[in-house]
C-alpha cells in the first residue's frame, strides 16, 4: 500500500512483512510522469521507518499541478525475511 501526504513530500509504503533493506534510500528509484511538477531526484533524501511503514522524503523542484503521478520502484534488494523478492504483479 502507498500514500502521499498532503504537501507532496512523503511517500508511505507498507509493506504486509517484515522486509529487509527497505530503509536505504538507494534501493528506491521515484519517477514523475503528467502535468508540470518535476522532482528534484529520483532517489529519496530519507527513509524513516516504523514497523513495516517505511516513509520515503522526497522534494519537487517545480510545483506539482495536481495531476502528476509519483511511481515508486525497487531494486531487487529489498526482499522479506525468506528472501523473497516484491512482485509488483500482486
Amino acid at each position: 500500500q502507498t500514500s502521499v501526504n498532503s504537501d507532496n513530500t512523503v511517500v508511505t509504503i507498507t509493506f504486509s512483512e517484515a522486509m529487509t533493506n527497505a530503509e536505504l534510500a538507494t534501493n528506491y528509484a521515484l519517477s514523475l510522469s503528467g502535468g508540470v511538477g518535476t522532482l528534484s531526484s529520483t532517489i529519496p533524501s530519507a527513509v524513516l521507518q516504523s514497523s513495516n511503514v517505511y516513509s520515503l522524503t522526497f522534494s519537487l523542484s517545480t510545483p506539482p499541478n495536481g495531476s502528476e503521478i509519483l511511481t515508486v520502484t525497487t531494486n531487487n534488494n529489498i526482499v522479506d525475511i525468506i528472501k523473497n523478492r516484491i512482485n509488483y504483479s500482486t
